[in-house]
């Protein structure tokens, strides 16, 4: 079926495809909403001309997730690989991250590796937007400037799960190439070294002092002090992750901006393996492990990785 083919022109970021998936697949791994889709077994398929069938279920653990304002999770077509449709963060309809309006209308941009951007709202220019009805129906046409539309329309058949009991498995593709691979190994790589260094950098001085430090001083990415690393503080080193670098920014919530600058500060707690004023993989795995562990304390004496340990101090 043809359709109209007005659009809107897209540029994709620097460093975006594997920093920006990875980001979005380590946050399904941390918050449950994301990591369980809500698309039905029965009726998960989009369909592209120029791409094939395209299942929201993803791998039915990373599938896309659908609440009353946003999109989140994968999906994944056998021929084009995973497509990312947000982490939860946007509300702007002109970037990163599919939003629904609270009635079932869709806009934003879903992204994916080997496709590019994809368009969920070109009703402005004479296209489609894709909608879901009251009873759960995908309805409309988005578009992607590589593959053109991908039809969510009827006979297609994308439809929720509004019964809200689980499905089971379904029908799912294997994993996505590379998907959890090396997360352990990095987290390892880390802790082994880190003990290494903290054991010789603590004898010699006093130990109350190295305590007394270290005792009350919280993460910079805990920027309301609390012990804990809730989401958007979460979210705030994933950005950083990102931006391929960081840099000092005084009067900023937590005194750094993404990408690269002033470097006269002392570096973010997250930067330690090595401190080079870029995020690394396993660096981002310590704060998520923080997150998942309802709290974190200093421990400078206990030469952790990074002077922290898990759980409330």
């Amino acid at each position: 079926m043809k359709r109209p083919c007005s659009r809107r022109a897209r540029t994709v970021p620097a460093g975006i495809s594997g920093r920006l998936a990875l980001s979005s697949l380590l946050l399904c791994m941390t918050v449950p909403c994301f990591g369980v889709t809500n698309i039905s077994s029965s009726a998960p398929y989009a369909w592209a001309e120029n791409a094939g069938w395209i299942t929201l279920r993803g791998d039915c653990l990373e599938g896309v997730v659908v609440t009353p304002s946003v999109l989140t999770g994968f999906a994944w077509a056998e021929n084009v690989g995973w497509i990312n449709f947000g982490t939860g963060a946007n509300s702007d309809p002109n970037a990163f991250g599919v939003i629904n309006d609270g009635a079932g209308n869709l806009s934003g941009f879903a992204w994916g590796e080997n496709i590019g951007w994809i368009d969920f709202d070109t009703s402005a220019f004479g296209g489609s937007q894709v909608s879901i009805d009251p009873s759960g129906l995908f309805n409309g046409f988005a578009w992607s400037e590589n593959i053109g539309w991908i039809n969510f329309a009827d006979g297609f058949g994308v439809e929720l799960n509004l019964s809200g009991e689980g499905e089971g498995e379904g029908e799912c593709p294997p994993p996505g190439e590379g998907e959890g691979e090396g997360e352990g190994e990095g987290e390892g790589e880390g802790e082994g070294e880190g003990e290494g260094e903290g054991e010789g950098e603590g004898e010699g001085e006093g130990e109350g002092e190295g305590e007394g430090e270290g005792g009350n001083a919280a993460h910079n990415a805990d920027e309301n002090n609390d012990g804990l690393i809730d989401l958007s503080e979460l979210l705030r080193v994933i950005q950083f992750f990102n931006s391929d670098g960081y840099h000092c920014l005084a009067g900023s919530e937590d005194g750094f901006a993404p990408g690269a600058g002033d470097q006269t500060c002392a570096a973010h707690a997250s930067d330690y393996n090595p401190q080079d004023w870029h995020i690394d993989l396993s660096e981002l795995l310590r704060l998520i492990q923080f997150f998942n562990s309802g709290g974190y304390h200093a421990c400078p004496a206990e030469g952790t990785e990074d002077g922290y340990c898990v759980g409330a101090g």
